[in-house]
């Protein structure tokens, strides 16, 4: 699917940082995450150089490593663990196969995943599509003579 939006190069202040992309030539969603290392934009899963297909971004929040108090301690009942091992594998499935973007909008809001953490992550990652969707909405307006419904 080709779409008729412009390739545009990622800040060079963004080098090593995390990002989310919109590529809508690159994926069927359009959003990915990605790094910056000062050239290139490389894809957060697979490694694919995705340069090419950034039409916009915007950065989003690193987790320090050492914040190990805020991770909550887990019930080690063997039913439980294997529960939720799947569905952190069944999310982990549906970020890479169908976008990380479907898979938290419109895929599931995975609720029967109980994870503080995970759901704080979740919905920080939610209000920063949101934000972007609304950001590319306004620029296409701005630069558009032709009505443009926006991104849903």
């Amino acid at each position: 699917m080709k779409t008729n939006f412009k390739k545009i190069n990622v800040p060079e202040n963004w080098v090593g940082k995390y990002f989310l992309v919109k590529c809508p030539d690159y994926c069927y969603s359009g959003l990915q995450v990605a790094e910056f290392d000062g050239i290139n934009t490389w894809h957060n899963d697979f490694g694919d150089n995705i340069s090419n297909y950034v039409v916009s971004w915007q950065e989003i929040e690193e987790i320090e490593d050492n914040k190990e108090e805020e991770i909550e301690t887990i019930d080690t009942s063997e039913e439980l663990v294997s529960e939720q091992k799947e569905l952190f594998k069944d999310v982990e499935y549906r970020m890479r196969e169908e976008g990380v973007g479907y898979c938290f909008e419109h895929y599931s809001d995975w609720k029967e995943i109980e994870d503080k953490k995970f759901h704080e992550l979740r919905l920080k990652f939610l209000e920063s599509l949101k934000n972007i969707k609304e950001y590319v909405n306004f620029r296409i307006k701005q630069y558009s003579d032709s009505d443009f419904d926006g991104i849903e």
